[in-house]
């Protein structure tokens, strides 16, 4: 077949890839690693948090400054993914200390991914800002019941890292403005996404003080020829929660692809075990889609 692709459009895919490349790896070594159009409600919650001494008063007063975060807040505590006994949730202090620290991280992360959504500059790929933070809510919903069937694994902390797996590919495509050479060129684009949002995604997670073993899994989510030893840990989870959310109305494609992938042997799961993962993680999914308002 004669290749009738024009090289020029090659070429300027490739250089601006590149280019784009090295502002990546700048703002790596940087740290400077908020999501782009970041709320300034956000950022302040991610500071106290940094603070090893804070206190769900102190966070209560800081969220309560933002309604709208303080809503969403309110839901997520009251979810069955956070809250499946139905408790009470009477105030925000309450709904803080109920979630746990790492669930304000990851319910500010969306707040911010909402508003990255909204944004006007973004609009050529707010479609696909919107479905990269959909499946990570399914991811999240199977993390959640793939750990549940493991006495070692903590479930929140499962839930967390699929919920927060995407957070790379959001941080690049919230650049879109910055280079519309590669934005324009999907090649290119598709490469620098799945080249780099696994290290993107560690390294804001780092910054935000996510737990260590959750941003670790998000580092190595696509290593699926990764050969563990030991006990099975938070990093075959999302390996094997990102790509059963992948196939989720295709299980027959599931179990051809999931052959050779340790870390489905290593937490014991065949096909129609996942089969049942799935359905197990349908209400943890709804539940948090109206929690993060998805």
């Amino acid at each position: 077949m004669v290749d009738t692709a024009p090289r020029g459009t090659e070429q300027d895919g490739a250089a601006a890839a590149f280019a784009f490349v090295q502002r990546l790896a700048g703002e790596l070594s940087d740290r400077r690693l908020d999501l782009p159009a970041s709320p300034e409600i956000v950022v302040r919650v991610r500071d106290a948090l940094r603070d090893p001494n804070v206190t769900a008063a102190k966070l209560a007063r800081v969220v309560g400054s933002e309604p709208a975060l303080a809503a969403r807040i309110m839901h997520l505590a009251s979810s069955f993914a956070i809250n499946p006994d139905g408790r009470k949730v009477s105030d925000l202090r309450r709904a803080i200390t109920m979630m746990g620290f790492n669930n304000l991280r990851s319910a500010a992360m969306a707040f911010a991914v909402a508003q990255l959504r909204d944004a006007a500059r973004l609009r050529k790929v707010r479609d696909r800002l919107a479905e990269i933070w959909m499946q990570s809510v399914l991811v999240a919903g199977v993390c959640q019941a793939v750990a549940r069937r493991q006495a070692s694994l903590n479930a929140d902390e499962a839930m967390l890292a699929g919920l927060m797996h995407g957070v790379g590919k959001l941080y690049i495509l919230g650049r879109a403005d910055s280079c519309p050479e590669l934005f324009d060129n999907p090649a290119s684009l598709s490469q620098v996404l799945r080249d780099w949002h696994a290290s993107i995604g560690k390294a804001i997670l780092e910054a935000w003080g996510f737990p260590e073993a959750v941003a670790e899994a998000v580092g190595v989510q696509d290593d699926i020829e990764r050969d563990a030893r030991g006990d099975v840990d938070l990093a075959d989870v999302l390996i094997v929660g990102v790509m059963m959310a992948a196939y989720a109305g295709h299980p027959e494609d599931l179990e051809l692809n999931m052959l050779g992938v340790r870390a489905f042997d290593r937490l014991g799961l065949d096909g129609p075990t996942c089969a049942a993962v799935l359905r197990d993680a349908e209400v943890e999914v709804q539940s948090l889609k109206v929690a993060l308002g998805t």
